[in-house]
């Protein structure tokens, strides 16, 4: 019996391996569409297991029907059950992987500071009541991020504004999670609150704090 020759091997282990994982699916998350305006908190700093310290960036953008249309589709499902299924809020069960982000201080300044493949995750649909009594509908998401100086800065005068995102998706792919279970509305429950910012002394302690 002839043996495959190493080459001819290795592509058949290749080919097994693509088969028991195939390829991720492709997402366009809000792609090239003009400055997106966003709320941006951020959680207390932690450090990982080299010691390295990183930030976690949140978001809370309103969603119309611009930014439903480019979507994913599993933001648009979240988008009609909140809408139209009277659920409180909706949990996304994909990650967006691979995602640039330019961020700017308005929608007609240049870009103040950039995210390099990030990966954007904890999706959630929700409806918020502003002060005034209005309901919105709302997407929120967070980013984690290496805490550098860059980043510090920005996030110490920033955080607990609007911003304004543009996406790149070009490389986007989704990542496919555990179920997130809708909730249904309680007439007597109020609204999700807002997320979380950071205290001011988180904000201002610094990357070495």
């Amino acid at each position: 019996m002839v043996k495959a020759a190493p080459k001819e091997r290795a592509a058949k282990a290749l080919d097994r391996m693509e088969d028991k994982a195939p390829p991720k699916e492709r997402a366009r998350f809000f792609h090239d569409l003009s400055p997106i305006r966003s709320n941006i908190h951020m959680k207390a700093p932690r450090k990982d297991a080299n010691d390295e310290r990183w930030l976690t960036l949140l978001f809370r953008m309103t969603l119309n029907g611009n930014l439903i249309r480019s979507a994913p589709a599993s933001v648009q499902a979240a988008f009609t059950g909140v809408q139209d299924h009277d659920e409180d809020y909706v949990g996304i069960k994909q990650a967006i992987e691979h995602v640039n982000v330019d961020i700017h201080e308005t929608d007609a300044t240049k870009v103040a500071l950039k995210l390099h493949d990030v990966t954007i995750e904890n999706l959630e649909v929700k409806e918020i009541k502003s002060g005034k009594n209005d309901y919105a509908i709302v997407l929120t998401f967070q980013v984690d991020h290496l805490a550098d100086p860059d980043l510090w800065r920005f996030m110490r005068t920033h955080y607990g504004y609007d911003v304004f995102l543009v996406f790149d998706s070009a490389q986007a792919s989704l990542l496919d999670l555990v179920d997130a279970e809708p909730k249904k509305k309680d007439a007597d429950d109020q609204p999700p609150l807002p997320m979380a910012a950071a205290t001011g002394k988180e904000a201002a302690a610094g990357p070495d704090a």
